[in-house]
């Protein structure tokens, strides 16, 4: 039997911080040429403002350099990069997001494992069930380290082109930034 959550807990939070995610934001291209695909106020909002969704708090946090990488036709992923500083006093748990150009948005975290020679050591990519942001602090999820991966592409990210990502915090509000798309 699941226990009642209450509305003072932080799993109520969390789970209705993701529930509102999955009712009332969506996150589509911001200049996608299809009609259907994107909430015209949504399109019209300017590069990195942050909008979020009524009820929780917004998370104490400045995104910075924040892009997705483009990818060729026929990749089946893609990754997010970004700095995020924590201005507040508490740490925060980045717990993936959402993006139209993915079923999935997942914390991946680069890791290094011994490859079975003396001395040699191979390096991959683990997703982990989040990132954590410390308070005071910043997380940075640069090139060819942890980064937020986009799984299960819908279309490949253009280069040139801008991107609704929406990224989800324990026990804050989604926020939602619109990214560039970027080639490496």
């Amino acid at each position: 039997m699941i226990p009642p959550l209450s509305a003072g807990s932080s799993r109520f939070t969390s789970l209705a911080s993701r529930l509102l995610l999955l009712g009332l934001l969506s996150c589509t291209p911001a200049n996608a040429h299809d009609h259907h695909a994107h909430s015209p106020a949504l399109s019209r909002l300017p590069a990195l403002v942050p909008t979020t969704a009524p009820g929780l708090p917004a998370a104490p946090v400045k995104v910075l350099n924040a892009f997705v990488q483009a990818t060729p036709p026929g990749m089946s992923d893609s990754s997010a990069y970004l700095t995020i500083v924590n201005t507040g006093r508490r740490p925060l748990k980045l717990r993936g997001g959402t993006c139209p150009l993915a079923r999935t948005v997942v914390p991946m975290r680069q890791v290094n494992a011994a490859s079975g020679t003396p001395g040699v050591t191979t390096t991959g990519m683990q997703d982990v069930p989040f990132l954590l942001v410390p308070a005071g602090g910043k997380l940075v999820l640069p090139v060819g380290g942890d980064h937020l991966m986009l799984s299960a592409l819908k279309r490949p990210p253009r280069a040139g082109e801008t991107v609704k990502l929406t990224l989800i915090f324990d026990d804050h509000a989604p926020l939602t930034l619109t990214v560039p798309v970027k080639r490496l």
